[in-house]
C-alpha cells in the first residue's frame, strides 16, 4: 500500500513538472510579443490572423520559440501578401537566428539604412523576391555567423525589383561572411568583372555549397581562383555576359549537382568530361548559340536528370547510349543542329517526362513507340524533317498532354489510335492531352471528329495541311455527344481544303470561349506551378496564330488566349450568328472563304475580340453598328467582300485606315474618300447581289492598262517625233492665245 501511495505521489510530481517545463516553454517574452504586434500593426495584410496580443507569440503562425528561454529565433513571412514598408522594430529581435520575408510586396521600397547589424545571431537570412530595392547595406557585412543569404530578386528569368550593389560591392559585403554556404544573389545588380566578383566568391573556399548569381551583370573571364570551391553543389550563373569558352575549372567541381549557364555567351567546343559528372543532376547550357559539341557516349550510372542544349550550335545524333540516363526526365535539344533518327533506345528512359526535339534535322519517320511511353506528358518534334506515315499502334498513353508535330513532311491520315482511350481494369482512361499542333504538314485526311472526345484538349493545330470534306458533318457527330471540345481556346484549320457551311452546333459546344455566367461551373486558369519553388513547367505552351496579316507564337497561350482560325477554306454559305456567343475569343479570322450573306449583329458580343479578318468573302449588306462596341479590337480586314453603306466611325472605327475596306464598291466614308453625300443613290441598286468586288477589279484592271498604254504612246510621240511635238506646241501656243490672254 505504501508503495502504491509512493508511486502514486511521484507520478503526480512528474506529470506536474512537464505542465510547468511545457508552460515555461511555450510563453515568449513580453516585450517580443509587443513588437511582434507593432509589426503587424505596421504591414498591409490579411493574414497574420493568429496574432493576437492576448495569447502566446510562440504559437502565432510562422514565428518560433527557443524552447529553453522563449525568445523568438525564426520569424518565417514568406509568401503573406505583405507590403508597405519594413519596420525597424523587426531588429529589436535580436534573437533570430531565421528571417524569412520572401515573396510578399514592399512595393520597391529601400532596405532600412540600419538595423541589420543589431541582428548578430543570425544564421538564415531570405529577403528573395520581396519587392525591396536600391542599395544592399553595409550593415548585413557584419553578420558574421550567417550561413544562407537570399536577396534574389529573379523569377522566370525577370529581376522583379531594383536591388543593386554598388557601394558597397560585393566584395565589402561578403569580407565578414565567412561562414556563408549559401549565396543566392539572383537579379541584384553586381556589374562587376570576371576578377572582381571570382576573388570576392573564392574567399569561401570549401564552405561554400551553393551559388546563384543569374542576371547580375556579371562579365567575363571567369577567375581561376574560384577552382578553390570544391564542395560547390549548385552554380547557376545564366543571363550574364561571360562570353569567353566553357571554364574548364567547372569540370574539377566533383560535387556538382546542378550547372546552369544558360544565356551566358559561351563559345568554343564544350569538353565532353561535364557530361561525365557522377553527381550532375542538371545541366543547362541553353541560349549559348557560338557553343558547339556533340552529345558523348554516355556510361552507366549516370544519374543525371534535366539536360537542356536548346538554342547551341551542337550538332550529331542522339547516341543509343542514351539509354544509360535512367534517371532523365527532361530532354531538351530544341533549336539546334542535331541530326539522324531518334534511336529506339529513348524507348528505355522511363522517367522521361519532356521531349523536346524541335527546330532541328532530326529525319526518318515519327516513333510511334513515343506514344507510348508510359511517363511522357510532351512531345514537341516540330520543325524538324520528319517523313512517312503515322501508323496506327496499340497501348496509347494516358500521360500525353503536349504533341506538336508541325513543320514536318508527315503524310497521310492522322491515326485514330494516337486518341482512342483506352480501358485499364474496366475503367475507361481517356488521353490527358492538351494541346496537338499537326500543322504544317502534308496530312491528307477527313476531319478528325474523334478528336472532340478529348475532354482536356485546349489547343488544336491543323493548319496548312491538305484535309478535305464538309466540315458541316460535324453536326451530326455533335447531336450524338453530350460535350464536343469543351476545353477547346484555341482552332486553327486553316489552309486546309474544308468546305460546306460551318456547323452552328460547333459553335455552341466551344464552353470555354464563352464567359464565365454561360459555362456554368466551367472555369479556365493559367497558373505558373510552383512559383516559390521556381519549379515552373519548362514548356510554355505556344502556338503560331495569324494576326494582322502576321504569322508569329504566342506563348503562354493556354487559358489567357482564344483564337478561331478557319480561313483560306471552301467554306460557304452565311456566317454562323452562333459564333457571338464566344464572348472570350481574342482572334477571329474566316477570311478566304465563300462566305455570303450579312456580318452577323451578334458579333458586337465579342467584347474580348482585338482581331478581326473576314477579308475575301462574298459578305454583302451594311457593316453593323454592333461592331463599334468591339472597344478592344486593334485589327480589323473587312476587304474585298461586297459590303455597302456607310463606315461606322464611332470608337475603335475612328482609327483603321483604307487598308480596313478595300475592294468594297458600295462602302462610303471615313477613311474612304467617297463621301456618302457624293455616291449616286442608284449605284447601290445597280449591283446585282451576287456581285463580288472581285468582279471590278476584272473590269477595272483592261481599263486602266488602256489607259495606260494611250497615255504611254503619247508621251513617246512628243519626246522622239520633231513634227509632232512642234505641232503640239503650236496648237497648245494658239489655244492658250485665244482662250487666256485676250480675256
Amino acid at each position: 500500500m505504501a508503495l502504491l501511495l509512493l508511486v502514486s505521489i511521484s507520478l503526480v510530481l512528474f506529470i506536474t513538472s512537464i505542465q510547468t517545463t511545457t508552460h515555461t516553454q511555450a510563453w515568449c517574452h513580453p516585450e517580443q510579443r509587443a513588437t511582434l504586434i507593432k509589426l503587424k500593426q505596421g504591414f498591409n495584410t490579411t493574414e497574420l490572423q493568429s496574432w493576437n496580443s492576448s495569447t502566446d507569440c510562440c504559437t502565432w503562425d510562422g514565428v518560433t520559440c527557443d524552447k529553453q528561454t522563449g525568445l523568438v529565433t525564426a520569424l518565417d513571412l514568406s509568401d503573406r501578401s505583405i507590403s508597405g514598408e519594413l519596420n525597424l522594430l523587426l531588429f529589436n529581435l535580436s534573437s533570430l537566428q531565421h528571417l524569412n520575408l520572401a515573396y510578399n510586396n514592399f512595393n520597391n521600397n529601400p532596405l532600412p539604412q540600419s538595423g541589420f547589424e543589431q541582428l548578430i545571431n543570425l544564421t538564415h537570412l531570405n529577403l528573395s523576391n520581396a519587392g525591396f530595392g536600391g542599395q544592399v547595406l553595409i550593415g548585413m557585412s557584419v553578420l558574421k555567423n550567417l550561413i544562407s543569404l537570399d536577396l534574389s530578386t529573379y523569377f522566370y528569368g525577370i529581376s522583379l525589383s531594383s536591388l543593386y550593389l554598388h557601394d558597397p560591392g560585393l566584395e565589402t559585403l561578403l569580407t565578414n561572411l565567412t561562414k556563408l554556404e549559401i549565396l543566392l544573389l539572383d537579379g541584384v545588380n553586381i556589374s562587376s568583372n570576371g576578377s572582381t566578383w571570382g576573388n570576392a566568391i573564392s574567399r569561401f573556399g570549401q564552405n561554400l555549397q551553393e551559388l546563384s548569381m543569374q542576371g547580375c551583370s556579371l562579365t567575363g573571364p571567369i577567375d581561376t581562383s574560384l577552382i578553390q570551391l570544391k564542395q560547390l553543389k549548385l552554380l547557376r550563373l545564366d543571363n550574364n555576359f561571360l562570353n569567353r569558352t566553357f571554364p574548364v575549372i567547372f569540370a574539377n567541381y566533383s560535387s556538382l549537382t546542378i550547372l546552369s549557364l544558360s544565356s551566358c555567351g559561351l563559345k568554343g567546343y564544350l569538353p565532353n568530361e561535364i557530361f561525365h559528372h557522377a553527381n550532375l543532376t542538371e545541366l543547362d547550357l541553353s541560349n549559348n548559340p557560338w557553343l558547339s559539341g556533340q552529345l558523348p557516349k554516355f556510361t552507366k550510372g549516370s544519374i543525371l536528370q534535366q539536360l537542356y542544349l536548346s538554342v547551341t550550335n551542337f550538332t550529331g545524333p542522339i547516341p543509343e547510349s542514351i539509354r544509360n540516363l535512367q534517371y532523365l526526365s527532361i530532354l531538351d535539344l530544341s533549336e539546334s543542329s542535331f541530326n539522324g533518327e531518334v534511336p529506339g533506345t529513348v524507348a528505355n528512359l522511363t522517367r522521361l517526362t519532356h521531349l523536346y526535339l524541335w527546330g532541328n534535322r532530326f529525319t526518318g519517320m515519327i516513333p510511334m513507340f513515343l506514344f507510348s511511353h508510359p511517363s511522357l506528358s510532351e512531345l514537341l518534334l516540330s520543325e524538324n524533317q520528319f517523313s512517312g506515315y503515322l501508323l496506327e499502334f496499340s497501348n496509347v498513353s494516358s500521360t500525353l498532354e503536349v504533341i506538336d508535330l508541325g513543320t514536318n513532311n508527315i503524310q497521310g491520315g492522322v491515326p485514330i489510335s494516337i486518341f482512342r482511350s483506352h480501358c485499364l481494369s474496366h475503367q475507361i482512361t481517356s488521353l490527358e492531352l492538351e494541346v496537338l499542333d499537326l500543322g504544317n504538314n502534308r496530312i491528307v485526311n477527313r476531319f478528325p471528329y474523334w478528336l472532340g472526345n478529348l475532354e482536356n484538349l485546349r489547343v488544336l493545330v491543323l493548319r496548312s495541311n491538305m484535309f478535305y470534306g464538309n466540315i458541316s458533318e460535324m453536326e451530326i457527330k455533335i447531336t450524338r455527344k453530350n460535350s464536343f471540345f469543351p476545353m477547346l481556346k484555341i482552332l486553327d484549320i486553316s489552309s486546309n481544303r474544308f468546305g460546306g457551311t460551318l456547323p452552328k452546333n460547333f459553335f455552341v459546344n466551344l464552353k470555354a470561349m464563352m464567359s464565365a455566367s454561360k459555362t456554368s461551373s466551367l472555369t479556365i486558369s493559367y497558373e505558373l506551378n510552383s512559383y516559390q519553388g521556381m519549379d515552373l513547367s519548362y514548356y510554355q505552351n505556344s502556338v503560331t496564330i495569324t494576326y494582322k496579316g502576321l504569322s508569329f507564337d504566342m506563348e503562354n497561350s493556354l487559358g489567357i488566349f482564344s483564337s478561331l482560325d478557319l480561313s483560306n477554306n471552301d467554306f460557304s454559305g452565311k456566317i454562323s450568328e452562333e459564333i457571338g456567343q464566344l464572348e472570350l475569343l481574342n482572334l477571329l479570322n474566316l477570311s478566304h472563304n465563300a462566305l455570303n450573306g450579312s456580318i452577323p449583329p451578334q458579333f458586337g458580343n465579342l467584347e474580348q475580340l482585338e482581331s478581326l479578318d473576314l477579308s475575301y468573302n462574298q459578305l454583302s449588306g451594311h457593316i453593323p453598328q454592333e461592331l463599334t462596341f468591339l472597344t478592344f479590337l486593334a485589327s480589323l480586314n473587312l476587304s474585298y467582300n461586297n459590303l455597302i453603306g456607310e463606315i461606322p466611325q464611332a470608337r475603335q472605327f475612328s482609327t483603321f485606315s483604307n487598308d480596313s475596306y478595300l475592294g468594297n464598291l458600295g462602302l462610303c466614308g471615313s477613311p474612304l474618300w467617297m463621301q456618302c453625300t457624293t455616291i449616286p443613290s442608284s449605284l447601290l441598286n445597280v449591283l446585282p447581289s451576287n456581285y463580288s468586288s472581285t468582279d471590278l477589279i476584272e473590269i477595272a484592271v483592261p481599263i486602266g492598262l488602256g489607259f495606260g498604254v494611250g497615255f504611254a504612246f503619247v508621251i513617246w510621240a512628243l519626246l522622239l517625233w520633231d513634227n509632232g511635238r512642234k505641232c503640239f506646241d503650236y496648237k497648245v501656243d494658239r489655244f492658250y492665245f485665244l482662250h487666256m490672254y485676250q480675256s
